[in-house]
């Protein structure tokens, strides 16, 4: 690995003497350094979860297939009061202080928070969950998987927002490797062991695989793991605003799930969450690679007017190039999805626009957070705005709604997103 390493890093800096006309500073150096790591284990871990996700959809059907998605809208909506945006302050001001010491008192103060959230949380849901199945229009059952599910998923996020703030990329680009095969590895002899062709035997793998992670990482940092009120002011202050603007990720990427379970059934929304999770979910897989290097190395330094205007001149190139490789993967991998999943073009074009547009402003977005207080306090007004401008166009045309209406209403607040940052963006560059 440590050779393929290397090469990259001689790739990456012909590709930037070539757009760029000049070499690498220090800083990027590092950067790339750490970045290497990520895109190894991010792009391995990511291409194991890409087929499992084909062989799911494939052996699942639309329904239960549908049922999973389900399953994740709700999961994300009870993940967010879980984690209070804890995770997001985590790698901020843990990048921030170069002290261990200091480093040590932030864990210290962000864990016992969120226990005690993850707690709250899963018990007032348990207890008023005849309520929750009447707001999602779903079962019981799933309301109960859904709490396991946003449990683990809050405390693997949490530690894992930890290594990326102590630099730990080698170490989390192991693990989620290792994760990813637990995963598929569960999932295949759930299916072809115990025929177990269920949307819970798809969960349970997932579930299986986080445990993993989540006991690796608590062995690596239990040394970190007390009671400390020091910087919890602090850490609630910057998570408050970060979980605000997690209302725009609840509102286009679960209750898009929501709506057309309601509206239009299981089966559509299987076939939604089939191209949804080819084009954009793959996309933030490549993206969340790159965020997780670039976000904490942002949090460190003062002046980031260059990296918008690098950022500024990469879509310029590869827009066009993006569009049209999104565009053959999403076409290839329905195929394989099988018959059940209809290969349709519009479609096609709708999510390869929307997966580039997504690429672009989560980038931007990252950006303007790692300015502190001020940039995180924007991007949550204007995430807040998106999110408004989405559910409004859903609730408005939900007696006509079709997948197609769904999409273009992404891409509507999408762009919303895409026009604040710049503008914000060439404020910092003037």
């Amino acid at each position: 690995m440590i050779k393929i390493k290397q090469k990259l890093f001689r790739i990456a800096e012909i590709i930037h003497l070539q757009i760029f006309r000049h070499e690498m500073g220090e800083e990027m150096r590092k950067f790339l350094n750490h970045l290497t790591w990520s895109f190894l284990g991010g792009t391995m871990a990511a291409t194991i979860l890409f087929i499992l996700t084909i062989l799911a959809g494939r052996w699942l059907g639309p329904i239960e297939y549908g049922k999973y998605s389900l399953i994740i809208a709700i999961t994300s909506i009870f993940v967010i009061p879980m984690t209070m945006g804890i995770d997001t302050a985590l790698v901020y001001f843990i990048a921030q202080n170069k002290s261990y010491l200091v480093r040590k008192e932030i864990v210290a103060s962000s864990l016992w928070m969120v226990g005690c959230f993850i707690l709250l949380i899963s018990l007032s849901v348990f207890l008023l969950k005849s309520h929750f199945v009447n707001l999602f229009g779903t079962q019981e059952k799933i309301i109960k998987i859904a709490i396991i599910f946003s449990i683990l998923l809050s405390l693997r996020n949490i530690f894992d927002a930890i290594l990326k703030g102590f630099y730990y990329f080698k170490f989390q680009s192991l693990v989620k490797i290792i994760e990813a095969l637990i995963i598929i590895g569960a999932f295949f002899s759930f299916i072809k062991k115990f025929n177990w062709f269920g949307f819970e035997s798809y969960v349970g793998a997932i579930l299986m695989g986080y445990s993993f992670t989540i006991f690796s990482i608590f062995w690596v940092i239990k040394k970190m793991i007390g009671f400390n009120i020091k910087y919890t002011g602090k850490i609630i202050s910057y998570g408050v605003y970060a979980i605000t603007g997690s209302f725009l990720g609840i509102m286009t990427m679960s209750f898009d799930k929501i709506l057309i379970n309601k509206y239009l059934g299981a089966e559509q929304l299987g076939i939604y969450n089939a191209y949804l999770t080819i084009s954009i979910l793959l996309v933030c897989q490549f993206v969340a690679i790159f965020i997780n290097v670039f976000f904490p190395y942002l949090a460190s330094i003062e002046d980031s007017t260059l990296i918008f205007k690098k950022i500024n001149k990469l879509i310029k190139i590869f827009f066009i190039p993006g569009f049209l490789i999104l565009g053959c993967v999403i076409s290839g991998a329905i195929m394989l999805f099988g018959k059940e999943y209809k290969l349709d073009w519009l479609l096609v074009g709708e999510f390869s626009f929307l997966g580039i547009m997504t690429m672009y402003f989560t980038v931007l977005w990252w950006l303007i957070a790692s300015r502190g207080i001020k940039g995180i306090r924007f991007t949550s007004f204007n995430g807040i705005i998106a999110g408004v401008i989405f559910m409004g166009l859903m609730f408005f045309f939900r007696e006509t709604l079709n997948l197609y209406c769904v999409v273009l209403f992404l891409i509507i607040s999408s762009f919303y997103t895409i026009i604040i940052a710049l503008a914000v963006g060439q404020k910092m560059a003037n």
